[in-house]
């Protein structure tokens, strides 16, 4: 695939109900997309790293919505939020990240 032509493109979103839940489809999602946009990892922003060991021809980014929620103490409940994109690495020269106020768009 070339940076100028998306025909075929294939993507994605899944709602991973935690990274540890969800890692296991997320790897096979990889086998069959381009393009994977994913939900409810449940990360903090030193554990998303873990994305890395999903699949080598994949680059990502994302953020967490725990950081600010564990900044004012211990959890209740269980872990929420998170937001990230997958793209295959072919795509790079057609793929650019936004940051806005300090946060992925």
């Amino acid at each position: 695939m070339n940076g100028t032509q998306l025909e075929g493109l294939s993507l994605c979103t899944y709602n991973m109900h935690g990274f540890n839940n969800g890692v296991s489809f997320l790897k096979q999602l990889c086998s069959n997309n381009d393009l994977i946009f994913v939900q409810e990892h449940w990360l903090q922003n030193s554990q998303l790293h873990m994305f890395n060991t999903t699949d080598d021809q994949f680059k990502f980014y994302s953020n967490s919505s725990m950081e600010n929620r564990l900044s004012k103490g211990v959890l209740k409940g269980r872990p929420f939020g998170g937001l990230g994109v997958l793209w295959r690495k072919d795509l790079n020269a057609i793929v650019s990240t936004v940051i806005q106020r300090g946060e992925l768009l």
